[in-house]
């Protein structure tokens, strides 16, 4: 799109329980660059169509919209808020010790493994590891509201909105009109016409374009570029093992929390 100066404007249609940190900013990040024409000069109208769910994460890159009036728009049927990080954690270290199986590693400092699942924890060690997450999790926090204040000015104003908005809480559509997280209920044709509107094109001479992951639903996300049939099974280990790691490493997300963070890909 960035290289198609046939394309005049941008409906981003968000259908996603949210991410990573990283895996957001780096979203939000380049539809932001896209709005804004940063390195190319030529500033395209964004708009934002929320389907079922557009939380946490969803809602986060939601925010490349800016600050232009009627530009996020939600169904009726839809979910969206959830503005918050988590760092999922679980702890099997008394499993293991059931199992005879004791977590030796050797560390250069106290908090190296920190969030380790397989580590048992003193309660001094859990509570000192737990104000260091929280640290963490707190500046990624207000990371995620500076976002929302510069897209949503009226929430900077009114910080008893501001509170009730970022509780993160998920709220229905009509709960988020009220907010003013989002600007209207409608449907992607609705926002269609708003990015048409914006750009001042003839809603007779436009052709609205959608555009398609090329190696499907799965493909590079999950298996990475080299897949294919023949080495179907080496992927499919990999995955398993990637899927693994993503367990065993403490992550920040901006996730719909009750949705296990194994079924999210930050990009």
């Amino acid at each position: 799109m960035r290289d198609d100066e046939d394309v005049k404007a941008i409906v981003v249609r968000v259908d996603s329980p949210g991410g990573t940190v990283t895996g957001s900013d780096y979203l939000y990040h380049h539809l932001k660059m896209l709005r804004e024409g940063e390195g190319t000069g030529r500033k395209l109208p964004l708009v934002v169509s929320m389907g079922g769910i557009a939380a946490s994460g969803g809602y986060y890159l939601s925010m490349a919209a800016g600050d232009v009036p009627d530009s996020i728009f939600a169904e009726r049927t839809t979910w969206t808020g959830s503005i918050g990080v988590i760092i999922p954690h679980y702890n099997v270290g008394d499993l293991l010790e059931n199992w005879s199986i004791k977590d030796d590693s050797v560390t250069s400092g106290p908090l190296k493994a920190m969030g380790s699942p397989t580590r048992k924890l003193t309660a001094q060690m859990a509570e000192e590891e737990h104000k260091v997450l929280q640290e963490l999790v707190d500046q990624s926090f207000g990371e995620f509201k500076d976002i929302v204040t510069a897209s949503r000015p009226q929430l900077a104003k009114d910080l008893d909105k501001l509170a009730a908005a970022t509780t993160g809480q998920v709220f229905t559509a009509k709960q988020a009109l009220d907010l003013g997280l989002i600007d209207k209920l409608g449907f992607v044709e609705d926002a269609i016409d708003r990015a048409i509107a914006l750009a001042n094109l003839d809603p007779k001479d436009v052709r609205v374009v959608r555009y398609t992951q090329s190696t499907g639903l799965l493909g590079d996300a999950l298996f990475g570029p080299t897949a294919s049939a023949s080495s179907s099974e080496n992927a499919a280990l990999q995955f398993k093992l990637d899927s693994i790691a993503e367990l065993a490493t403490p992550r920040a997300y901006y996730l719909f929390s009750w949705l296990p963070p194994l079924v999210v890909n930050s990009r």
